[in-house]
């Protein structure tokens, strides 16, 4: 059965696609527990939302709370609980707060509580339509243990990880629920992405094309190849997200998402507490 976005709720949306980026960032179980160890990674479920939590990276991106107020109405005792947790690590970290969270005044709770409202992520939604073609040059190429270390490279030089995040990725792609994918330059790697699958949810991240290799339809053909295969994998929702695109500030990623079929659910703030506030 074709499945598309028009017929769900605005509640629905939201549960989709915040469960899809929880699925992605419990990936500390998809580690060796020697690797998760090095670098004080895990997550918690606190009242239906995820909190990740990475001591070795001080950065709100790796020490954030995805879905608060979604399955659950958020209180104040699971900001505290939150809190709690988060505080004795003395690292900025973050509440992703989805427009149909409850209460509705939970933005203003966390502004009273001494969060500062962050950048805002387009999050974007497709059902389970036939992927497009997407023309490249390069060779795309599913990960295996051949070419991890490929995968891993080209994602720490896209994003500017540290070099020693290598474990984590290369751990990552070995599980079962999520694939990656590189595409060739030849035999040079040019580009990345990762598709993790789970309760027939997809969720498509970590795209990144190095700068010499782009605008030859990389990331398209990738975005197209990893549809497919979920859709093969059962998949009846697809869901990744982008920065905001303005006309000021054009994002090439989100129109790429747009030509493979994903509409934008909604734009996403986020609110950062900052040690010592």
């Amino acid at each position: 059965m074709t499945t598309r976005t028009d017929e769900l709720s605005q509640q629905e949306i939201a549960e989709i696609v915040e469960t899809a980026e929880a699925n992605l960032f419990r990936f500390w179980d998809n580690v060796t527990s020697e690797v998760a160890e090095q670098f004080g990674g895990y997550w918690r479920e606190i009242g239906g939302a995820t909190a990740v939590v990475t001591k070795a990276f001080p950065t709100d991106f790796f020490n954030r709370i995805i879905g608060l107020g979604i399955h659950q109405p958020a209180t104040d005792a699971m900001i505290d609980e939150i809190t709690a947790l988060y505080r004795p690590l003395g690292v900025p970290w973050s509440i992703c707060v989805s427009p149909h969270a409850q209460p509705v005044d939970l933005a203003d709770r966390l502004l009273m509580r001494g969060f500062k409202p962050s950048y805002s992520l387009a999050k974007m939604l497709r059902g389970n339509e036939p992927a497009p073609k997407i023309e490249t040059d390069l060779r795309i190429e599913r990960v295996d243990k051949a070419n991890v270390a490929h995968f891993a490279d080209v994602s720490i030089r896209g994003f500017g990880f540290p070099e020693s995040f290598a474990p984590v990725l290369e751990s990552m792609v070995e599980n079962s629920d999520v694939h990656g994918y590189v595409a060739y330059d030849g035999n040079v790697p040019a580009a990345v992405g990762l598709l993790v699958v789970k309760d027939e949810i997809g969720e498509l991240a970590n795209a990144v094309t190095l700068p010499e290799y782009r605008r030859r339809g990389a990331q398209g053909a990738i975005m197209a190849r990893r549809i497919q295969d979920g859709l093969d994998l059962g998949c009846r929702w697809f869901s990744t997200e982008t920065g905001e695109t303005t006309q000021q500030n054009p994002n090439s990623s989100y129109h790429n998402m747009l030509r493979t079929g994903f509409e934008l659910a909604y734009l996403r703030p986020n609110y950062v507490y900052q040690p010592g506030t």
